[in-house]
């Protein structure tokens, strides 16, 4: 299989494809056709790993971590996963709050470390029990989380890219520097990172959408008011949380910010593996169990109209139901051989689902909706495993025509085009080193990266979808040993010579490569 170099990849997705809508905000989500411009990760929070005996008896914490690393993450193959925080118990074996145990560390350290999780892929952040008993930063979580030895901090950002555009993520700590003892104080957001934040989204400027997580809910944390700011200068946004061992789905922000919290990994058998989905910059959000995960649905196209406790959905959009072909998207996930997928509108006729490629979770169908009324109707994905269903059904507003044609994404890339989308530099330091690589894309691996500004050359980014490559950015203080590729981009201030020769390389091959004519809104 031929590899075109990360930088000349990470060209032809940001540069290159056209996209059919230009997105900015969560606002501009739209209905379209195509899985280019869809991209999933994992969600998981509140691990606690060291919980005592006495406060976990059933020990579930070491083993649902496990599950999620060697047998969520095989069959959901996510762009990357997100711990949001409680890595570990901070009980020292007996009772929840007391402070650090370096054990706990050390067998969460193990268990990432066994599952081949890397700094490009996995990003994990503090909550109130990896802070207890600290009171000068987090060192422990410094020297043992994965995020936190890489970075030298316990905050990070990264990028994802589309053919749309550049979705932009923030890890934040809202631990503080510490916690005392048997204490349970709220979130807390350093007033260093929320600079970081906003001069990360400075000089990303472009970026269509903003998605943070953190341990703690926004409301009531210290500094509240400037991650809401943040937000309203992205024209809102999405947050994940963990910390209240809950799954639910409701607004912050002025009704501007979608959060969404999942339930405890280490404490819980249900609604503990959230997946959240963008799908033409909609962001979908779904927990399945370790009780019994699979099979899973979720819909990712149409957009419900209501969030799950029932919430007007602030940024869901109307479909035209004037079409005898309006697509139904929505990603199955099980770990056995998928019999049929089912999609119903209303009362309409029952159609077909079909992966969209080899092996890929994502499935779509063409519905009739012509004969409903305008009005909200359920949309309605059923899957069969064997003897086993899984269904979801969400309330989607259609509205009558005459109806535009429908944006279409550009063609996946090919598989001996090197589908991995390069890892950008970090911004907002000074030399803009630590970029890391990003996951492959459709059909291809991503190729062993080049050595970046201050990094060393590293290996092949983790194997993508039938989607767009993801391409992860480093916090910009990461130290040179990132684990993965460190490929370098053009600077913000504009392309140089190394980047206009990439440029021209792309057009090159892109020339070769001949596209259909799809339609535009």
């Amino acid at each position: 299989m031929r590899h075109v170099s990360c930088a000349v990849v990470s060209l032809l997705l940001t540069l290159l494809v056209p996209a059919t809508v230009v997105a900015k905000g969560p606002a501009d989500a739209y209905y379209g056709r195509g899985t280019t411009n869809v991209v999933w990760f994992l969600h998981i929070s509140d691990l606690h790993i060291g919980s005592s005996q006495v406060e976990d008896p059933k020990q579930l914490a070491t083993p649902h971590f496990e599950f999620a690393l060697q047998q969520a993450i095989p069959v959901i193959d996510p762009s990357f996963v997100l711990a949001s925080g409680d890595l570990c118990d901070g009980s020292q074996g007996v009772l929840p709050t007391v402070g650090q145990q370096q054990d706990e560390w050390d067998a969460y350290k193990g268990l990432y470390t066994k599952a081949g999780m890397k700094a490009d892929f996995y990003f994990d952040l503090p909550g109130n029990h990896d802070a207890y008993g600290e009171s000068n930063g987090l060192p422990h979580f410094l020297n043992n989380a994965l995020q936190g030895q890489a970075n030298g901090k316990p905050y990070v950002s990264w990028s994802v890219k589309v053919p749309d555009g550049e979705m932009l993520f923030f890890g934040l700590n809202s631990a503080g520097t510490g916690a005392s003892p048997l204490s349970n104080p709220p979130g807390n957001f350093t007033d260093d990172e929320l600079d970081y934040v906003e001069q990360t989204m400075a000089a990303h400027a472009g970026a269509q959408l903003v998605i943070m997580a953190g341990h703690h809910p926004l409301q009531g944390a210290t500094n509240q008011d400037r991650v809401e700011k943040a937000f309203q200068a992205a024209k809102g946004g999405f947050y994940l949380h963990g910390h209240r061992h809950d799954y639910t789905e409701y607004l912050g922000g002025g009704d501007t910010i979608v959060v969404n919290e999942v339930g405890s990994l280490g404490k819980s058998d249900t609604d503990n593996v959230g997946v959240a989905v963008i799908d033409h910059n909609a962001l979908v959000y779904r927990a399945t169990s370790t009780s019994k995960p699979w099979p899973f649905v979720t819909i990712t196209a149409p957009v419900s109209a209501k969030l799950r406790q029932g919430a007007d959905n602030p940024y869901a959009y109307a479909v035209c139901k004037d079409r005898k072909d309006n697509p139904v998207r929505a990603l199955v996930f099980s770990d056995k051989k998928v019999s049929s997928v089912t999609a119903q509108i209303g009362a309409g006729p029952v159609a077909t689902m079909k992966s969209s490629a080899p092996d890929s979770p994502v499935y779509e169908a063409e519905v009739d909706t012509s004969a409903l009324a305008a009005g909200n109707h359920d949309v309605t994905v059923t899957a069969k495993v064997g003897s086993e269903q899984a269904t979801q059904t969400l309330s989607a507003k259609f509205v009558a025509g005459p109806c535009e044609a429908l944006p279409v994404d550009p063609d996946p890339p090919s598989a001996d085009g090197g589908a991995g989308a390069a890892g950008a530099s970090g911004s907002g330091g000074s030399s803009g080193d630590g970029g890391i690589a990003g996951s492959a894309g459709a059909s291809g691996k991503a190729g062993g990266g080049g050595a970046g500004t201050g990094g060393k050359a590293g290996s092949a980014g983790a194997a993508g979808k039938a989607g767009a490559g993801a391409t992860t950015q480093a916090d910009p203080q990461a130290p040179e040993d990132d684990g993965g590729c460190s490929c370098t981009t053009a600077p913000a201030s504009g392309p140089g010579t190394a980047a206009w020769a990439a440029i021209f390389a792309a057009l090159a091959l892109r020339s070769r490569r001949a596209r259909r004519t799809r339609a535009a809104r």
